[in-house]
């Protein structure tokens, strides 16, 4: 049977050296100071290694990450109503829909619908970040994109 206490004893010198790991006596330093700011000034220091992550912008998006579908979700539209302002097809058939809000959405799938300029549609949001297009009157709904 092998030892491992090579690799325990390399672990144990080189654990405070890697970024993120600081030191008890670093963080027991931080603890002392009395004002808030500092405190955490310390904290920071000790515990954030790279310059990037030192960075605000970069640090709310760190902490905003996979939170997409919870953040602001009573303040988020769930679906607009719109009229078609026109309809052109590309090669392979698929719909790209101007609406006369200035929108412009194309269809990801290959069903068929029949759209044409006046036609009053709704858009809504999907499962997954997807979105929903269907004429009004008709139960067939296509997934499409919003490119403008």
């Amino acid at each position: 049977m092998k030892s491992n206490t090579p690799l325990i004893l390399t672990m144990c010198l080189l654990l405070p050296a890697i970024p993120g790991f600081a030191s008890p006596l670093t963080a027991e330093k931080c603890k002392k100071i009395e004002q808030d700011k500092a405190r955490l000034a310390c904290y920071d220091e000790a515990f954030l290694t790279s310059n990037a992550t030192k960075d605000p912008k970069k640090i709310e998006a760190i902490k905003e990450f996979g939170l997409e579908h919870i953040i602001d979700t009573e303040n988020r539209q769930t679906e607009i109503v719109a009229v078609v302002s026109s309809v052109k097809a590309d090669p392979y058939g698929k719909l790209k829909v101007s609406l006369d809000n200035g929108q412009v959405w194309k269809q990801k799938e290959s069903k068929r619908i029949r759209l044409k300029k006046g036609d009053k549609i709704t858009i809504r949001r999907g499962a997954f970040g997807s979105f929903n297009l269907q004429k009004e009157g008709q139960g067939r709904v296509i997934k499409v994109k919003r490119l403008k």
